[in-house]
This record gives structure tokens, sequence and C-alpha cells, in this order.
């Protein structure tokens, strides 16, 4: 209301000596409640999320980038090896190359 409003001549003075506890501004104390600290609890949790959310969203690349690989693993052990292949390795071979490439 009308005092949180107000500003002391005081406070804006910034050479004054004893001000830093004098008068608060507006958004830190409300009706006699300091909301200061809530305020910075939100702001480290919000920071918090944005973080998990850049961090997940790298995660997510690097997960599929690392089945990708093993779809190129796999299908390099069918097509270039110079030993052929027993018909079971080969059929595992290519079950775990649609494995990975479903994952990617």
């Amino acid at each position: 209301g009308e005092k949180s409003s107000q500003s002391s001549a005081t406070v804006a003075n910034p050479n004054a000596q004893r001000q830093r506890n004098s008068m608060l501004l507006w958004f830190w104390s409300l009706d006699g409640t300091v909301y200061g600290v809530y305020w910075l609890c939100m702001k480290a949790l919000c920071d918090w999320w944005l973080e998990e959310l850049l961090l997940v969203d790298h995660e997510m690349g690097w997960t599929v980038q690392f089945f990708l690989h093993k779809v190129h693993s796999w299908s390099s052990c069918i097509t270039h090896n110079s030993n052929p292949l027993l018909e079971g390795h080969k059929c595992y071979a290519i079950q775990q190359t649609h494995m990975y490439h479903k994952l990617a």
C-alpha cells in the first residue's frame, strides 16, 4: 500500500551512514511480511529447472547418438567383416541393428 511505495531521504542518500537496514524496497516487504527470501528461493528453483531442461536436452541428443553408433557398429559387423558370419551370428547382428535403430 501507501507505506510500501514511500521513500525516505535517508535511503535515497547514498553517502548516509547506517542505512543498510533502514528501509526495504517495496517487493521485499508487503504488509509487514518479508517476501525476498521466498522470491530468491523461487528464482533458484526456476534456475535449477532451466539447467535441468538444458541437461536433459543434451542427454537425449547423446543417447540418440549412442544408439546410432550402435546401429553402425552392428551393421559393420554384418557387411564389413572379412570372415563370413555364421547364420545365427548374422541373425543376432541384424536383430541388434533393428533394435538400436528403433531406439534411435
